[in-house]
């Protein structure tokens, strides 16, 4: 589905109807790669990935007069697994409620690699994709943005939650900017790639959402912008496990409220290499090969808690 002068796909259906993809080359379209008010599912039916199933949503947008990126779900959410969304005039994947995704390489689009207007993210493990990482690079925007909100009734959602590793790096703000809780692993769960942030927050400027109703003619625009590797904010617990987050242009770690983690190498950031604003920070000692703690070369403080709540530390036993 290529060089269409609107969207590559429209679909003005119900935000419960559901549109499936499989093995779609949706590319070099004025709009849209995908515009839809319900949910997208590309290669991945239930929460498991299709077998065999490859997508690519690549170039669209671009051209006098048009303006567009990968997947716009603005009533919906987005379920994608084995996709390749690059070079987009605008954001790899916009939604309204939430993405879910594995094995997907997000990369080189004019806008926040992933935009959620009030959810989340989830990434998942795919065990058909010989272990391949989701990857969110060099994006004209934040790697991910998501509010973390469920509604106007709820509060203190999951802003991003990974049980499998992923890279996330050269994004020109933060690589991950999320509201609500932030997970990625746990201390008794072993995952099988660490995730990697880095390089994140050196760019001129970002393309990133406007403030207002997400709906079909959701908009964005050029601004100034900055970022680091990790930041969470609003309500919830940062709880980061098996990652290396280094050589970003701000904090390794930038947290609201309190921070849980283990495994962790901070290093070469350019200021504190962890800072909680109102909660403390609890480094835990875990005991996996090759996760072991470090701290070191952050242009600020290594750890940095500015509440009146505590740090702790645990060392390896001996």
């Amino acid at each position: 589905i290529t060089g269409f002068s609107r969207d590559g796909i429209r679909a003005k259906n119900g935000p419960e109807d559901i549109i499936y993809l499989d093995s779609v080359d949706l590319n070099a379209n004025c709009g849209w790669g995908v515009r839809s008010a319900g949910i997208v599912r590309v290669n991945m039916d239930t929460v498991t990935a299709n077998p065999g199933q490859l997508s690519e949503i690549n170039e669209n947008g671009i051209g006098e007069g048009c303006s567009g990126g990968g997947i716009l779900a603005f009533a919906g959410e987005v379920y994608a697994a084995n996709v390749w969304i690059e070079d987009n005039n605008g954001p790899g994947i916009a939604t309204l409620d939430g993405v879910n995704i594995m094995s997907c390489d997000i990369s080189n689009n004019l806008g926040d690699g992933i935009y959620i207007h009030t959810g989340g993210v989830e990434v998942y493990y795919n065990k058909d994709a010989s272990d391949e990482p989701v990857e969110i690079s060099n994006n004209f925007g934040h790697g991910v943005s998501a509010s973390g909100a469920c509604g106007d009734d709820e509060a203190g959602c999951m802003g991003f939650s990974s049980l499998h590793g992923l890279s996330v790096s050269g994004n020109s703000g933060w690589g991950l900017k999320v509201g609500g809780g932030l997970s990625i692993s746990y201390a008794t769960t072993y995952l099988p790639r660490r995730s990697t942030f880095f390089g994140n927050g050196f760019g001129q400027g970002c393309r990133v959402a406007v403030d207002g109703a997400m709906d079909a003619d959701f908009h964005y625009e050029a601004g100034p912008c900055s970022g680091g590797g990790i930041m969470q904010w609003g309500d919830g617990i940062a709880t980061i496990y098996s990652s290396a987050i280094y050589d970003n242009a701000g904090p390794g770690i930038l947290a609201h409220g309190h921070m849980v983690g283990g495994g962790l190498q901070v290093t070469g950031n350019g200021a504190d290499g962890i800072r909680t604003e109102t909660g403390g920070i609890h480094i835990r000692n875990i005991d996996l090969e090759g996760y072991e703690a470090k701290f070191s070369h952050n242009a600020g403080h290594g750890l940095a808690s500015m509440g009146v709540t505590d740090i702790e530390i645990e060392m390896p036993a001996g």
